[in-house]
């Protein structure tokens, strides 16, 4: 039971509204940080409560604040069960979410390799099936100009969405890439989208990639070259490359279109979640600048 003062918080993850059967619609909760693989399913009769898990109020202003909001009596018991089931589930902040995190963090610090943790659901996990759906679905039905074939590529940018739905984009990123790509490139530096927050506009990751067909190893000395030019911890966020896909589905593409051939990749993570709030350039940010000039150095 929970005492007078919790004040319950729901803590960052996404949130998704999507059919149900039974109520019309509902709102998942998914955990972008891979700290639980659970969803939370939450009916619209719950939504006035769950909404309301800021960490402001305590359970009997929240039950107070929903009766009026619904329309009808909720017990301040309802809104301590359905914190506790969230708790238990680790979607709240507290010793609970607290000790998980920690054990996650401990175990992807110690892994010298990132698993592919989404193979089997965005892509397929079978290497022949998708060395196949990558040719026959997304690089075959891609053009290239002859400026693709004669001038060296030296940057992409490409989608990040799943390749099931992204197969038109990605078949075109890639197959430019394979057309203008120079013989000597053997680093790879990748920037992917963090989906869930993070405490720092950029995160590095020392690990390579994992994929059904193959490892795409990481480039230490480079990744360490652009640390120690960061003026704040870049690994600060490192936990959120363990579930995020926007890296994870480059390295696939990477790994196909390079095949055999000797390649790594420096994993960088974005965040910039103030600089989008506020609308202001990261190039102004001093953090963020420090990155960037260290990626520049590089090249």
């Amino acid at each position: 039971m929970a005492s007078n003062a919790y004040r319950p918080m729901l803590r960052a993850v996404e949130t998704l509204v999507v059919p149900d059967p039974e109520h019309g619609r509902v709102l998942v909760l998914r955990d972008t940080q891979g700290v639980t693989a659970a969803h939370a399913c939450i009916p619209p009769s719950l939504i006035p409560i769950v909404a309301r898990f800021t960490g402001e109020l305590t359970c009997a202003e929240i039950a107070r604040a929903a009766s009026g909001e619904l329309g009808h009596p909720v017990t301040t018991a309802v809104v301590e069960r359905v914190a506790d089931e969230l708790a238990r589930a680790l979607f709240l902040e507290g010793p609970l979410y607290r000790e998980a995190l920690e054990g996650v963090r401990s175990a992807f610090h110690d892994a010298t390799l990132r698993p592919a943790s989404h193979a089997g659901a965005a892509y397929s996990a079978d290497a022949d099936e998708l060395r196949a759906y990558l040719d026959d679905r997304c690089l075959t039905h891609a053009t290239t100009t002859n400026e693709h074939a004669t001038k060296p590529l030296t940057a992409l940018v490409a989608p990040h969405i799943d390749p099931w739905r992204g197969a038109v984009g990605y078949g075109h990123a890639y197959a430019a890439l394979r057309a203008g790509l120079a013989a000597e490139a053997d680093t790879f530096i990748v920037f992917g989208t963090s989906h869930a927050p993070m405490a720092e506009p950029f995160a590095l990751c020392r690990k390579g990639f994992d994929t059904p067909l193959g490892a795409m190893p990481a480039d230490l000395e480079a990744i360490d070259r652009i640390a120690a030019k960061c003026p704040y911890d870049p690994y600060a966020d490192e936990l959120n490359h363990k579930r995020e896909h926007s890296i994870e589905f480059q390295a696939v593409f990477l790994r196909h279109v390079l095949g055999d051939r000797p390649a790594r990749i420096v994993p960088i993570l974005a965040g910039l979640g103030r600089q989008q709030a506020r609308g202001t350039d990261p190039g102004r940010d001093k953090k963020a600048r420090a990155l960037l000039d260290a990626v520049g150095e590089l090249v």
